[in-house]
């Protein structure tokens, strides 16, 4: 439930932030006439100067000034209880912005731009208490190049490539104190090739295969400190052949969901609404 009202606060907030000025204003507000100081049309049925757009309730939902119909320079947006939730600053053809989106104790949410109606460029996502948790690269509203997490010690946890919004390239994983804990590759949005885990130490732990995300092939177990093999397990479409040396399916999930739900409550969703872990129940 939280990650889907969340998610709803983001996807709304973004209509509002770049598709806003298309609609029509409702509610308590009323187009101005040229003597009014706020929400004044032309005579060619466009936005010019300061707009305030409001509820059905007189509550601000945005503020900012409009030439010739379209946005220019700051815009504010606030949630139903009055708190800001973005500031968007906009082009002088009002095409794109740079947007600061901010969680419901005032802190930075994310910071990012939007080009035309979709995410572009690096986007930035903080924790509610101002830690870093990861930088995404967009083009055209696609995940396109290098995505990185990272654990609350600023180290980074793991690094994607990603290509039309799927993983694509080389994957790296790591544990808080900066060493290297798994690396691989992806293609298509799945694990392919050899992937290798590594003990605290840095050796071999296990050098494994995988084909459609798959487990597929020899898998090669070290014990950390030695370099000789200890044994080796063969896997065909993602079953062992054989009696397995250890829990094999719980080494996978350790190590690539390990940061998965931090991941995906930081980038996907946003500040909580009201009443959801901000102290307002």
């Amino acid at each position: 439930m939280m990650f889907q009202s969340m998610k709803f606060t983001s996807s709304y907030l973004f209509l509002i932030l770049c598709l806003g000025w298309f609609v029509p204003v409702w509610g308590q507000t009323e187009f101005g006439t040229k003597h009014d100081s706020i929400n004044w049309v032309d005579s060619k049925g466009m936005k010019q100067g300061k707009f305030r757009k409001t509820d059905k309730n007189g509550k601000t939902i945005y503020e900012g000034y409009f030439r010739n119909d379209k946005p220019t320079g700051t815009f504010k947006y606030f949630d139903e209880d009055g708190a800001l939730t973005a500031i968007s600053l906009f082009a002088r053809d009002g095409k794109s912005c740079n947007t600061t989106m901010y969680h419901r104790n005032g802190n930075v949410w994310v910071r990012g731009k939007y080009k035309g109606e979709v995410r572009d460029s690096v986007w930035t996502f903080f924790s509610s208490d101002t830690v870093l948790v990861s930088r995404e690269a967009y083009l055209g509203g696609k995940k396109e190049g290098k995505s990185i997490t990272y654990f609350v010690n600023g180290k980074v946890a793991e690094e994607y490539t990603y290509k039309g919004d799927i993983q694509e390239g080389p994957w790296k994983q790591y544990d808080s104190d900066g060493t290297l804990k798994a690396e691989g590759t992806f293609v298509k949005g799945c694990l392919e090739g050899v992937v290798t885990y590594y003990c605290p130490a840095g050796q071999k732990r296990i050098v494994a295969n995988y084909h459609n995300c798959l487990p597929d092939g020899k898998w090669y177990f070290y014990k950390c400190g030695i370099e000789k093999v200890d044994h080796i397990d063969e896997f065909k479409n993602g079953n062992l052949q054989g009696k397995p040396n250890i829990d094999v399916d719980k080494l996978i999930k350790d190590g690539l969901e390990e940061n998965k739900e931090k991941n995906e409550l930081e980038h996907n969703g946003g500040p909580p609404q009201k009443g959801e872990n901000d102290g307002d129940n």
